[in-house]
């Protein structure tokens, strides 16, 4: 099987539980984690945490060294996570789904070139 490089956008409290366990869990698929998060420092103790990721310096950056990305911020921040991995042509998993109202041409867009767009069913307005 292939490695992936994943890419997570946000070290908050979902964005690290998720590199933690990609790190001790799936390191026979994931083969470099990529983290970005606006606290530089947030995402350089998430990096050692989890044996030395790499850290991207914006989401453009993340996205574009990620052969799949999970966003862990916020609505506002899913909606440019989502464009920009349909620009890449990026699978993407999209944990603040509420973000994604409004954005069905960019959603049709991403079947089409035949991007993976998961959406987490307790992502849904917060309820789990």
């Amino acid at each position: 099987m292939e490695q992936k490089t994943l890419g997570i956008i946000g070290c908050g409290a979902i964005g690290t539980a998720l590199a933690t366990y990609a790190a001790e869990s799936l390191a026979s698929s994931v083969g470099k984690i990529v983290l970005c998060d606006l606290d530089q420092a947030k995402a350089q103790e998430l990096s050692e945490k989890v044996g030395g990721a790499d850290i991207a310096k914006d989401i453009k950056q993340a996205v574009d060294a990620s052969s799949i990305v999970i966003e862990a911020v916020s609505p506002t921040v899913a909606k440019e996570v989502l464009k920009l991995a349909v620009e890449n042509e990026t699978d993407l998993m999209v944990m603040s789904i509420g973000g994604l109202l409004g954005e069905e041409a960019v959603l049709s867009e991403a079947g089409k070139k035949g991007v993976n767009v998961m959406l987490p069913s307790g992502a849904i307005a917060g309820v789990d």
